[in-house]
C-alpha cells in the first residue's frame, strides 16, 4: 500500500513540474507571437528632412551584387515591459 501511495505522490509531483514548464513555454510562445504580430509591418525610418533611410548590402550568395533595402523603425518593446 505504501508503494502505491509513494508512486502516486511521485506522479503528482512529476505532473506538476511538467505542467509548470509547459505553461512557461506556452506563455513565452504567446508573448513571442504578440511581439511578432506587432512588429511585422514596421514603417520605414525617416531622416530629419523626411527622406527614407536605405541600406545597401553586398551578399556573398549574389556574388557581391548590391541589394538596396529600406531601414525599418526599431521594434517596440515598451508595451510589453510596461504591462509586466
Amino acid at each position: 500500500m505504501d508503494v502505491i501511495l509513494h508512486l502516486n505522490v511521485v506522479m503528482v509531483v512529476i505532473h506538476s513540474v511538467v505542467w509548470s514548464i509547459w505553461m512557461l513555454f506556452f506563455c513565452r510562445h504567446i508573448l513571442a507571437i504578440l511581439h511578432f504580430n506587432e512588429n511585422i509591418k514596421r514603417e520605414t525610418q525617416l531622416s530629419k528632412d523626411g527622406k527614407e533611410y536605405i541600406r545597401v548590402t553586398y551578399p556573398k550568395f549574389k556574388l557581391g551584387e548590391e541589394v538596396v533595402r529600406e531601414v525599418a523603425c526599431p521594434p517596440t518593446y515598451s508595451e510589453l515591459t510596461q504591462k509586466a
